[in-house]
């Protein structure tokens, strides 16, 4: 039940296991599953779901020397299984449950909600902090405003 990586510094060939912090105490059984990392440099990060009997958690873990030693960010409490990290500042994560926004401007050490809009976006891509696109399941969103609004894009299959 603790989140655990692993890691190979010799393309593969060999593997080390590492526990990350698991700082988040007194819950009984959780269930942790994470995304891919996001290498900056020497900087990665980890969004891992901490899956609760009542809550549902999202945890961005940090490492700044290359995934060697991690520690973990504010928790957030929401089920996004879609987390997408720009920059070693900015992430937002689409809450599963609600379909609503959350971003955070500091690394994961505060989250907040982006917008009350519900938009139930299964994919999300930003190009800078403002500029970014979304995906439902029947439509092409892109927003200039941080996901504060999303405008729909008109598109055809050819």
């Amino acid at each position: 039940s603790v989140p655990s990586l692993s890691l190979t510094q010799n393309g593969g060939q060999t593997w080390q296991t590492r526990s990350l912090p698991h700082l988040l105490g007194g819950y009984v059984n959780p269930m942790n599953t994470s995304q891919p990392p996001v290498f900056f440099g020497s900087v990665v990060f980890l969004p891992v779901n901490v899956t609760l009997q009542n809550d549902n958690l999202l945890v961005l873990y940090r490492s700044n020397d290359g995934g060697l030693n991690w520690f973990q960010t504010s928790a957030a409490h929401i089920q996004a299984e879609n987390t997408y990290v720009l920059d070693a500042s900015h992430a937002w994560a689409t809450d599963k449950q609600s379909g609503k926004l959350y971003s955070t401007i500091d690394g994961g050490d505060h989250w907040s909600l982006t917008s009350n809009t519900v938009y139930a976006l299964n994919a999300l891509s930003f190009t800078d902090p403002q500029t970014g696109w979304g995906v439902t399941s029947d439509h092409l969103l892109h927003t200039t405003d941080g996901g504060k609004s999303w405008q729909q894009i008109q598109y055809s299959i050819q």
